[in-house]
Formats: structure tokens, sequence, C-alpha cells
């Protein structure tokens, strides 16, 4: 039974941590994070795993399944679509540092993860569905807490990933010029605005479909 429970851990192990390389908001904004410093990028990566950890409880207690009402939904789109818009022009705004080890962003890089992350739509959906049924399956079978225990390896997937990535872009910032990195930088909140112009139109969707 040990060897099972170990199993199904790894299992979501390895189900959050492809979920997490699928190129979105969250992994943008650490990265975008990375290349004005690890613990900025990693501060942003634990507001992302702080939201994820949330969405887990929800999950797991069976509540996140409120989340898939069209109403809610609706204003998730928006309010996602809000902050990530935020995100990308404070983005375009800011520019690379003359010196490259000093960082360039303002603000909170932990509540910019979180918020990112746990406005999602995406996020919602997935969790209700996808991880939802997995937990749902697994408490017919054993105690919440086991569950719980066993699902956090999704959450310790998507860090792992999230990890990766954001060490990738220390890395690649300590080895490109300032020049790069600002067109880096610009292509970042271009990809975002892309991200908050398709929430805003799930949004429109939302009220005629």
């Amino acid at each position: 039974m040990e060897y099972g429970m170990i199993g199904i851990f790894w299992t979501n192990f390895i189900l959050g941590f492809s979920v997490a390389a699928v190129i979105g908001p969250v992994n943008l904004t650490t990265m975008r994070r990375g290349l004005d410093g690890f613990w900025r990028g990693f501060l942003c990566m634990m507001g992302s795993v702080c939201a994820e950890t949330i969405f887990l409880t929800l999950a797991v207690s069976g509540i996140i399944l409120f989340f898939n009402d069209p109403a809610i939904m609706r204003w998730l789109w928006l309010s996602g679509g809000l902050a990530i818009l935020y995100l990308a022009i404070k983005s375009w705004q800011e520019r690379a540092p003359a010196n490259l080890s000093e960082s360039a962003v303002v603000g909170n890089p932990f509540i910019a993860g979180f918020l990112v992350d746990l406005l999602n739509p995406f996020c919602v959906v997935w969790w209700a569905t996808v991880a939802g049924s997995f937990i749902l399956s697994d408490l017919k079978d054993h105690s919440v807490w086991v569950v719980y225990g066993d699902s956090f390896g999704i959450v310790a997937g998507i860090a792992a990933c999230l990890f990766i990535l954001l060490c990738l872009a220390v890395w690649a910032k300590k080895h490109i010029t300032e020049k790069i990195i600002s067109k880096a930088l610009k292509l970042s909140s271009v990809a975002l605005l892309g991200f908050a112009i398709w929430f805003f139109h799930h949004f429109y969707l939302s009220w005629y479909v």
C-alpha cells in the first residue's frame, strides 16, 4: 500500500510538471521576474505555488467544483484578464538595468505570481476537471489527509517546472547583453498582452454563448 501511495504521488508530480511546462501567464511571469534576479523570480514562483496550494485544498474539499458555474467563470475571465493586462503594461514600461546584476522591477513579485495564478481561469478549470477527477477517485479509497499528501505531488511538480524555468531565465540573464534583455522584456509584455486579450475574448463570449 505504501508503494502504491508513493506511486500516486509521483504520478501526480509528473501531471503537475507537464501542465506547468505549457507556456502561459504563470510561467511567463516567473521567467520575466527571473530576468531581474533569482530571488525576485523565486518569490514570484512561491506566490504561484501558494495559489496552487489553495486550489489543491479547494479541490480536495470539493469546493472547487462550484467554480465551474458560468457566472463565476465569467468574472474570473475578466479579473484574470485585467491582472495580466496590468503586468503586460508594467513589463512594457520597464527597461533592462544598466547594471545587469541590479533589479529593474518594482512591486512585490510574490503578489504578482500569486494573483496571476489565482485569477487564471484555466487554473480553475484544470483543478476542477483534470486534477479534480484524479483527487475525487482517490478519495473513494483513502482518507482526506492521505489524498491531500498524495495530491500535493501536483503542486510539487508545478513548483519543480517553474524552478527550472526560473533557473533558465537567470542563466540567460548572465550570458546575454542588455539589448537582448530589453527585447526579451518587450516580447514578454506582448505575450502577456495576447493572453489578456484571450481572457477578454472568453469574457465577451460568456455573455453571448
